[in-house]
C-alpha cells in the first residue's frame, strides 16, 4: 500500500478517549495487512502500520460531539459513518476525502453495508462509491503519462489535488477533459488536463462513450 502524504499528518501518540457511555472506545476495528484502522469514542479515524510502527491520522470530526461509529473497507476506500456528520469516504492512497452529508435525523449513520458499489446507509440510503483509482471501472489504462511537480509550483511549494473528469472513445482515445476539482492554480488545472488528453484506453465494441475521474496529486512526498 503506498501512503502518499501520510507522513504529513502522522502524530506521535495516540489515545482512545475515556468515558462514562456505555458504547466501547473503539468503534471501529478494521485490519488489512499490515494496517489496522480503528475510531475511538469523540475521536476521530487512526491508521496504525505495524510495518512502520507509526499512527496516521486520517479523519477528524469537526465537533467535540460527532464522532466516527461505524467503518467498513472497499478497495482503496476507507468508508466511515459517523454520528452528527453523515458518511466520509476516504481514499486511504491519496488522502482524499469525499463527504456526504444525509438527508436522516442528525446526519447519524449507525449501520452500515457495502453492496457491489454502493455503501447502503441505515438500510434506506444508497450512496454510489468512486471507481477504484479514480479510473473508468472495466477499463485498462494501456498508456499512462505521469504528471510531473512543474518547476514553478515546486519554487512555490504548491502541494495540492486536481479532480478532472474525462471521456473515453471505444477506440480508447480521451476525447475531452473537465475540471471537477480545481487546486486554485490554473496552470497546475490545464497541465492536469494536458496529462490526462495523453492517455489511453483499451478498446471496447461498440459506440458508447464511457467516462470516468481520475485525481492527480502534486508536491506531496511520495
Amino acid at each position: 500500500m503506498t501512503w502518499v502524504k501520510l507522513a504529513l499528518l502522522k502524530r506521535p501518540e495516540v489515545k482512545s478517549g475515556k468515558s462514562k457511555s456505555k458504547i466501547r472506545d473503539f468503534l471501529i476495528d478494521l485490519e488489512e495487512g499490515s494496517i489496522t484502522y480503528t475510531s475511538y469514542f469523540k475521536n476521530g479515524v487512526v491508521a496504525y502500520d505495524k510495518d512502520l510502527e507509526e499512527h496516521f491520522l486520517l479523519f477528524a470530526p469537526d465537533s467535540l460531539y460527532h464522532w466516527s461509529m461505524v467503518g467498513k473497507k472497499a478497495r482503496n476506500y476507507l468508508i466511515v459513518g459517523t454520528l452528527g456528520e453523515g458518511l466520509v469516504l476516504i481514499n486511504v492512497e491519496t488522502l482524499e476525502r469525499i463527504r456526504h452529508r444525509l438527508d436522516v435525523p442528525d446526519n447519524d449513520v449507525r449501520i452500515l453495508k457495502v453492496k457491489r458499489n454502493k455503501a447502503i446507509v441505515n438500510n434506506t440510503r444508497e450512496i454510489e462509491l468512486p471507481t477504484e483509482g479514480g479510473i473508468i471501472e472495466g477499463r485498462t489504462v494501456l498508456s499512462m503519462v505521469e504528471p510531473e511537480h512543474p518547476d514553478w509550483a515546486e519554487k512555490k511549494e504548491v502541494t495540492d489535488i486536481v479532480k478532472v473528469k474525462c471521456w473515453v472513445l471505444p477506440n480508447g482515445e480521451v476525447s475531452q477533459v473537465e475540471i471537477v476539482l480545481t487546486s486554485g492554480w490554473p496552470e497546475l488545472d490545464e497541465y492536469a488536463c494536458e496529462v490526462l488528453m495523453k492517455w489511453t484506453f483499451d478498446a471496447i465494441e461498440g459506440e458508447e462513450i464511457q467516462s470516468g475521474i481520475v485525481t492527480f496529486s502534486f508536491g506531496f512526498e511520495k
